[in-house]
């Protein structure tokens, strides 16, 4: 089973040879290292790409974007998210950041300020439409979550009411943000039984799930909603399949996804669910699905334009990791130790520097991940005083952040199991290693060779047999 990440801010889709839209930067006390970066995904279709602002002396930037609809987006400094803004088709905005102690705040102005002023008091509120796991709210019990899902939609609808009276919000950002909220929910109820890894009693399940089946997801395909593009998968992978999803890597599953989507939905909708399992079983290393899956999709598909996407993104070879050091972006990346003390990515492989690196990727609220850890530690036993050391990233810097108590009670009890607290990191979950290495599911490992390079970038999990004879091998 593999635990999918689930993004905590919007990103934006931007397309070219449209009306330019003029984003304009200003961040007059802008400090050395700081790094601003604009997040795009071009379409649902294709891979995210980020926009680094290049301020002047003055801490002035320009940055201009040929967008076909009003679009979301996401602002990071230093990789760290900053702000979600929203950018109206063809105009103009004005983005102002300033450095205040600790942190960097952010305002606007222009066309649309008043609507981005409202996605920052829903994030101060703790009430941006995002997908939201049981985990994240700290409850187990199936409709008392529901219950909590409900109230905190209705919060989001009231606060966007209120703030529409006082001053007539935009129509389009209305029906933009309205779509977030209602697939924000839907997706929230989705993900609920791979938070804690246990099934809903299938007795319950019609009323846990009461309005799901009466969606049509099929009139409501949207470029610029990510969460209805979550849900578009969501609903295949968890509501309709729940309890083959453990097998997902076998590739007759991902094709019985794939064939689900095929039938279940039409138009835009049917192209983007289809691409999505492409891509899975691209991320799985299923070389017969994936050549079988693409195959079958460029035979279907009647729309130009996605088929020239779909053949850009998936046409040629996976990338090949091996031999491969890492690059700049990110050996800077920030970590963490749960005591507080900062380091880069670099810092860490220096320190483990002359020893193999089995390096594993995991989150409090991944099951999978936890129920390897054991394995780890017996793993790590077997090889005790030979040249190896097993590092653990957790992916949770956002909740680390948000509820540091929680995570540090569930981050003692879970690290516990590989022997305590040495060898473990807390990377944030939109870090550079992950885009490079184009991944979005947990639990992931890499063994890494005594200089830092990659031998493998997705190697098979410590209760395997095979990882200890590789490693063995590998030590010899």
């Amino acid at each position: 089973m593999a635990c999918f990440l689930f993004s905590l801010h919007t990103v934006a889709y931007g397309l070219t040879n449209e009306p330019v839209t003029a984003i304009h930067f200003s961040f007059p006390d802008i400090r050395k290292g700081q790094k601003v970066v604009l997040a795009i995904k071009p379409t649902p279709f294709t891979d995210q790409v980020k926009h680094t602002i290049d301020f002047d002396s003055r801490g002035m930037a320009t940055l201009e974007l040929g967008l076909k609809y009003d679009q979301p987006a996401t602002i990071l400094l230093n990789q760290q998210f900053i702000s979600n803004v929203y950018i109206p088709k063809g105009e103009g905005i004005g983005v102002i950041l300033s450095n205040q102690s600790d942190k960097t705040i952010c305002v606007f102005s222009g066309t649309k300020a008043r609507e981005n002023r409202l996605l920052l008091q829903l994030r101060k509120d703790d009430l941006l439409p995002v997908t939201i796991s049981s985990f994240y709210a700290g409850i187990t019990e199936p409709f008392a979550y529901r219950r909590y899902l409900e109230e905190r939609r209705a919060r989001q609808l009231e606060i966007i009411k209120q703030w529409d009276k006082e001053i007539p919000l935009s129509e389009a950002f209305k029906a933009h943000v309205s779509k977030e909220v209602k697939y924000a929910f839907l997706n929230s109820l989705f993900v609920h039984e791979i938070s804690y890894g246990t099934m809903l009693e299938k007795e319950i399940r019609p009323d846990f799930f009461k309005g799901v089946d009466a969606v049509d997801f099929n009139t409501d395909f949207s470029f610029s909603s990510l969460m209805y593009q979550e849900a578009i998968r969501y609903y295949v992978q968890f509501y309709l399949f729940p309890y083959t999803r453990s097998k997902f890597e076998d590739d007759s599953n991902l094709k019985v996804f794939y064939n689900t989507a095929d039938s279940v939905f039409t138009g835009s909708t049917r192209y983007y669910a289809m691409a999505h399992f492409i891509g899975m079983a691209r991320m799985f290393k299923l070389e017969d699905a994936f050549n079988t899956l693409l195959n079958d999709f460029l035979n279907k598909c009647t729309d130009t334009e996605i088929r020239e996407l779909i053949l850009a993104e998936y046409g040629s070879a996976n990338r090949d990791f091996k031999g491969r050091a890492f690059p700049d972006v990110v050996m800077k990346e920030g970590l963490e130790t749960i005591e507080g003390r900062k380091l880069s990515f670099n810092n860490m492989l220096d320190h483990y520097r002359g020893k193999l690196i089995y390096l594993d990727l995991w989150s409090v609220g991944c099951k999978p991940c936890i129920k390897e850890f054991p394995n780890s530690a017996r793993l790590s036993k077997e090889l005790r005083g030979k040249d190896v050391a097993f590092v653990y990233l957790s992916i949770d810097g956002g909740i680390y952040r948000d509820k540091p108590d929680q995570y540090q009670t569930l981050w003692s009890k879970y690290t516990a199991e590989t022997g305590g607290k040495e060898n473990h990191y807390i990377l944030h979950s939109t870090a550079s290693i992950m885009n490079w290495l184009q991944f979005n599911a947990i639990p992931r490992y890499l063994i890494l060779d005594k200089e830092g390079r990659i031998i493998d970038a997705d190697a098979d999990r410590p209760g395997d047999k095979k990882t200890e004879k590789l490693l063995q091998d590998l030590l010899k």
